[in-house]
């Protein structure tokens, strides 16, 4: 699938109203044309509440394609009523949007309910292109399983569909709020409580993805579920 990553800075006090258009019309339109709604995130820490991200899946290109209409709203030009297209005008101060490709392991097919988490860690990374396939490997088979040991859920790994040097990437992970993703830092007295070959597996696996990784940050953001 292509993935589309929508950043939506929402008019101050017009959060709760654009989320509502989002679970109320938007998500219920895409799921009908075959795309997949992933997950619409709010700022908590290192971003403002009112910057938004929606990540959606489509099938292929044209889906994504015809999907625009479905994001935007209906416009006069089409004939059809304005009224939702004029609300989503009011609420959107500014929005741009990049195609990403996934993983290949994460998002899974369904995301279950009982994986869904209150916030996600929303990790950016910039690594050399030809070191994607190792970068994957690194995270599924070493950090993901150490992390989900600890309760946090990997949502899914995405990078720029565009090949760019260097190339940007995009981890979300989920946890119950800021007090657990502190735990499952590599800090924490916590971890130094796992098993060994869970320290051991994750010790090996971030030296190699750190060693590939050019920058990085993350933030942590609000999870707003249908």
């Amino acid at each position: 699938m292509l993935y589309e990553e929508r950043r939506v800075i929402v008019r101050r006090g017009g959060f709760r109203e654009y989320r509502e258009l989002v679970h109320g019309t938007l998500w219920p339109a895409l799921e009908a044309a075959g795309a997949r709604p992933l997950c619409l995130l709010s700022g908590l820490i290192g971003a403002p509440a009112d910057e938004t991200y929606l990540f959606t899946g489509f099938p292929d290109a044209d889906a994504w394609l015809r999907g625009q209409r479905l994001i935007t709203g209906p416009s006069p030009d089409d004939g059809a009523s304005d009224a939702e297209h004029d609300r989503r005008a009011e609420l959107v101060v500014e929005e741009r949007a990049r195609l990403l490709v996934d993983s290949g392991v994460r998002p899974k097919a369904e995301t279950p309910a009982s994986d869904r988490r209150a916030v996600y860690g929303m990790r950016r990374f910039w690594i050399r292109p030809g070191d994607w396939p190792a970068f994957v490997q690194h995270s599924a088979t070493g950090i993901w399983p150490r992390i989900e040991s600890q309760d946090a859920r990997i949502l899914g790994l995405f990078r720029d569909a565009a090949v760019t040097e260097p190339l940007e990437c995009v981890l979300l992970t989920g946890y119950h709020g800021p007090a657990h993703w502190e735990e499952t830092r590599a800090t924490s007295e916590a971890f130094q409580r796992l098993p060994g070959d869970l320290r051991g597996g994750d010790e090996q696996a971030r030296g190699g993805r750190n060693a590939m990784t050019l920058r990085s940050y993350v933030w942590l953001m609000s999870a707003h579920w249908a």
